[in-house]
């Protein structure tokens, strides 16, 4: 019988050693739970501010979107400024935007590419015009109507500035150009942002 269990134990000790290695073999819970790398974030190859709130809404034209976009440079320029004037104009065989601003009862003009991404010229004018008085009854800056206008009129843009109905009422008057060559312009009430006035 003594000769019987000292034989079982050579057979006990390879039973045990391979269940040790069978066990060792499965995953721990450290090597099943490895964490994988975040996804690495989009860059911004385009060299335009995407951060929310920038960029100009979808719904308008190119033309239209260029023209918010020179707004909000011109006034990214030159701190604590408004934008009260803005022309799409020819000089020396390139388009771009004249765009005035004021800040601190100071006139600004600047020189923005097509685009609307970069200042090409800057000139300070002293004391501005008595335009940039309306600003105070206003609530809608100019970027905000070009793009109120730019969702109802599917033009080129070519033309913005502060003015006031007879009633005194402040409004942005926006001039667009058709494709067909018409002319049209709306009045977008600067205190409310409806559309005060079409023609």
């Amino acid at each position: 019988m003594r000769n019987h269990a000292r034989a079982l134990i050579p057979a006990a000790v390879v039973l045990l050693a391979a269940l040790i290695t069978g066990c060792g073999e499965g995953p721990t819970p450290e090597q099943a739970q490895i964490p994988t790398a975040p996804p690495k974030p989009h860059r911004n190859t385009t060299g335009k501010d995407t951060r929310p709130g920038a960029s100009p809404s979808p719904n308008v034209s190119d033309g239209v979107r260029d023209a918010v976009n020179a707004l909000r440079t011109a006034t990214g320029t030159v701190p604590d400024s408004r934008a009260f004037d803005l022309e799409h104009e020819t000089r020396g065989g390139d388009r771009l935007w004249e765009v005035k601003v004021v800040a601190h009862d100071r006139e600004t003009k600047l020189d923005v590419s097509e685009d609307g991404s970069r200042v090409l010229a800057r000139s300070d004018h002293g004391r501005p015009d008595d335009d940039i008085r309306k600003l105070d009854a206003a609530k809608i800056d100019a970027a905000r109507a070009a793009e109120i206008a730019g969702q109802r009129e599917n033009g080129r843009l070519t033309e913005l500035e502060i003015d006031t109905l007879h009633d005194g009422t402040v409004v942005w008057e926006i001039h667009f150009a058709r494709p067909d060559g018409a002319r049209t312009e709306l009045k977008i009430d600067a205190r409310t942002g409806e559309i005060a006035r079409e023609r």
